[in-house]
Parts: structure tokens; C-alpha cells; sequence
């Protein structure tokens, strides 16, 4: 087990187990789902792949949002890629962001737990429809998240030819002293 955790970076731990487990035993403590039957390895499991699904809405859902109501600023791709190849504090900063915007994600999705907790009838629960509603909405948020990751590295490559190339065509400044 402690092999297996040792593989975690930071950024996981705080952008998926965290979260994950935040949501996850909030919606336990709502009735919504039960955690008591699961061994440790089997929380873990849980509360990972639910905090993937808080990370994933929060890239798919709370950024555009946030973005169009012009509380963060929009950057072209090719310019954080150049900033990271000179501020080694870029990527620090992005990841430092990205916790936020995940922690955002779980404080919704447990306001969204609560309110459902409270108007959901409890045969809906006792018979799975709640699980079986979340299976299939973590199944599209994860097809969506696959197809933006995709295109993010394909946007990545492209970025880094273009400033590969842009380098290549630059003239060289001569300093030339009297």
C-alpha cells in the first residue's frame, strides 16, 4: 500500500484525493451513499476517481463559467508555454489554481448533495437510481474531460512547433561595439 501511495505527487493528493473524499464522505454522511462496507484500498479507489470527476467538472464547467463572467483572465496557449519555459513558478501557480478551481468544484457538488439529500424521495435511493444517475453523468464528464485532453496536447504540440519554428526564424541581434 505504501508503494502504491508513494506514487502520488502533490498535485493528485490535493486535486483529486482530497477533494474526493471531502465529497465523498459529505454524501455518506447525507445518506446518498454508504462507505461502511469498503476496506481502505477500496475508499482510496472511490475517493480518487470521485475527485478525477470534481477536477473534471471543475475544468468543464466552472472555468468557462467563470471565464465568461470575466472573473479570470483568457491566455492564448502558446504564451503560457513560452512564460513556463522562463518562470518556473508558472506551473506552481497553475497547479495552485487548478486546487482552487477543484475545491470549488467539490463545495458545489456538495451543495448539489445537500439539496438533493433533502428533496430526493428515498426510494430513489434505496434502489440505486441516484448511483445509477451518477454512473452515467460520470461517464460523459469523463468522455468530455478525454476529448479536451486530447486536444489540449494536440494544442501543446502545435504550440511548442510554432515557437520551435518562430525560433528558428529569428535573426540573430548583433551587439556591436565602437
Amino acid at each position: 500500500m505504501n508503494e502504491v501511495m508513494s506514487k502520488f505527487s502533490l498535485y493528485n493528493i490535493f486535486n483529486y484525493l482530497v477533494p474526493g473524499a471531502a465529497l465523498c464522505l459529505l454524501i455518506d454522511e447525507l445518506g446518498l451513499i454508504d462507505l461502511d462496507h469498503l476496506d481502505v484500498a477500496a475508499r482510496l479507489v472511490v475517493f480518487y476517481v470521485s475527485g478525477m470527476a470534481i477536477s473534471r467538472a471543475g475544468s468543464l464547467l466552472i472555468d468557462p463559467m467563470l471565464k465568461r463572467a470575466g472573473l479570470i483572465p483568457r491566455s492564448r496557449f502558446t504564451g503560457y508555454v513560452r512564460a513556463a519555459a522562463v518562470d518556473d513558478k508558472v506551473p506552481v501557480l497553475l497547479e495552485t489554481s487548478n486546487t482552487y478551481r477543484t475545491m470549488t468544484s467539490a463545495c458545489m457538488m456538495g451543495l448539489m448533495a445537500y439539496v438533493l439529500s433533502m428533496t430526493m424521495p428515498p426510494a430513489w435511493v434505496q434502489h440505486s437510481a441516484f448511483g445509477c444517475a451518477a454512473l452515467a453523468l460520470t461517464g460523459v464528464l469523463f468522455t468530455v474531460s478525454y476529448v479536451k485532453q486530447n486536444r489540449a496536447v494536440t494544442r501543446r504540440v502545435r504550440a511548442d512547433i510554432s515557437i520551435e519554428t518562430a525560433d528558428r526564424n529569428r535573426t540573430p541581434i548583433l551587439n556591436v561595439v565602437a
